[in-house]
This record gives structure tokens, C-alpha cells and sequence, in this order.
């Protein structure tokens, strides 16, 4: 496409569009095991930087845009709600105050994601609140009475190098699907810039990930002829 080869995954779904088009692909009988976002989250300094280069940068949601995606519409009693959140208090409150109630579920948990160079230490200091911390958080939540709200630790933290891409975040479904879900789960990830198997992608930069550029071979076979397995640099 475009002059651009992609890798597609097996058995996923994927629209590549504006949240604001959000009723007019999802079907609104259509529930999933799994809800991810990882919202462009209104931030000053991003902001400024696409003002000096307007193709720098993305376009951000007001806490107001992201209240309004009618999930609660796609929630059966088990649906596991997981919002990536920044430190930015006003983001943390909205949240647990705004999004969880309006879409019908309650926070069962808070886990976190610890960002450590490839020696195993933060990438910086843990410093005082509202200064840049070396982890950021994933709220979890669930519909009000599911039978899953004990089986999910409170708090856990995960430890990765983060990707030099901006915003990269570790995928979660294999985490989730070996403990607390169903193997054959299904997942919405919204904000996507990556497909998964399985999993329904929505957003503007959905193929972002997969372009065959950022891969290289894994393997080969006998002959020479390259197989199909590809890593991610």
C-alpha cells in the first residue's frame, strides 16, 4: 500500500480511522473479553512540538472525547476494561472518576509499567509527582458484580525496555489470556498502531507497527528460502 509492504497477522481485524467514526464501525450488539485504550492524552509539551512541525506529534483527545466513546455498549459482565494512564493527575482522576462510571465498570486494579534500560535500571529517577517518572500505570476495571474482580492481583508491576518508537507500549493479551481470560479471547484495542491475532484494532495509525520495514528475518530454511517468522527490531 502506498509503496509500503505490511505484515498482517492472522485472523484480525483492523479499522484505520478517527475515534470520532467510533459507532459507525463497531456494531453495537458487538461485545468483546477485552477492552484496550492507550488514548493520545492531551499533554502541553506535545503540544508545542506539533505546533513548530505539524507532521510531529499526534492529534490529541480532551479527557471529554475520550468520556464519550460508548463502550458501556460493549461490555458483557466479565469485559476486562484496561486504560493506559500517564502520572498527569487530571488524567488519573478522569479516569477513575469520569470513564470508569460512565461506562459501567469499577477499578479492580492498578498495575504498573516499569521502564528499565537493557542493564535493568529506570530509565530515570523516581522523582517527586508531577516530574517525569520511569513508569506509567494501567488501570483495570470490570462491570460491577463479574465473577473475575478476585482473580486479578490489585497491583503487579511489569518491567520492559521501552521501544525507541514514541508511545510503544508492551502488548497485553498473551498476559491476560494466560491467567485471567479465555485463550480464544476477544479484544478491542483502541489507539492501535498494531495488529494482534484475534484482536480488533482501531485508530489512525493502526499499521504503523507492522510495516515490513521495521522487521528482519528470523530464520531460514536448508535451501536458503526465508521462512515465515519475522522479529521485531
Amino acid at each position: 500500500m502506498n509503496g509500503e509492504s505490511f505484515l498482517i497477522p492472522p485472523r484480525v481485524s483492523f479499522i484505520n480511522s478517527s475515534i470520532d467514526r467510533f459507532t459507525e464501525y463497531i456494531q453495537p450488539d458487538e461485545t468483546f473479553d477485552m477492552i484496550v485504550l492507550d488514548p493520545p492524552w492531551w499533554n502541553k509539551y506535545i503540544r508545542r512540538v506539533k505546533a513548530a512541525n505539524s507532521k510531529a506529534g499526534y492529534r490529541m483527545l480532551t479527557n471529554a472525547d475520550i468520556k464519550a466513546i460508548p463502550l458501556e455498549r460493549h461490555l458483557h459482565k466479565n469485559t476486562l476494561v484496561v486504560v493506559w494512564c500517564t502520572n498527569a493527575p487530571s488524567h488519573i482522576d478522569a479516569v477513575l472518576r469520569d470513564f470508569f462510571p460512565k461506562w459501567g465498570v469499577e477499578l479492580v486494579a492498578c498495575w504498573y509499567w516499569v521502564k528499565v534500560t537493557s542493564a535493568g535500571q529506570p530509565v530515570c529517577k523516581f522523582n517527586e509527582p508531577q516530574q517525569k517518572q520511569p513508569y506509567e500505570r494501567l488501570f483495570i476495571g470490570l462491570p460491577a458484580g463479574s465473577t473475575m474482580a478476585k482473580s486479578i492481583p490489585r497491583e503487579r508491576f511489569l518491567y520492559s525496555v521501552p521501544s525507541a518508537i514514541h508511545s510503544h507500549k508492551p502488548p497485553l493479551y498473551d498476559l491476560f489470556t494466560s491467567k485471567y481470560l479465555p485463550p480464544e479471547a476477544t479484544c478491542l484495542e483502541l489507539f492501535a498502531r498494531s495488529l494482534y491475532p484475534r484482536c480488533t484494532s482501531y485508530g489512525m495509525e493502526v499499521l504503523k507497527l507492522q510495516n515490513k520495514r521495521l522487521y528482519e528475518l528470523a530464520m531460514e530454511d536448508e535451501d536458503g528460502k526465508t521462512g515465515g517468522r519475522v522479529a521485531f527490531e
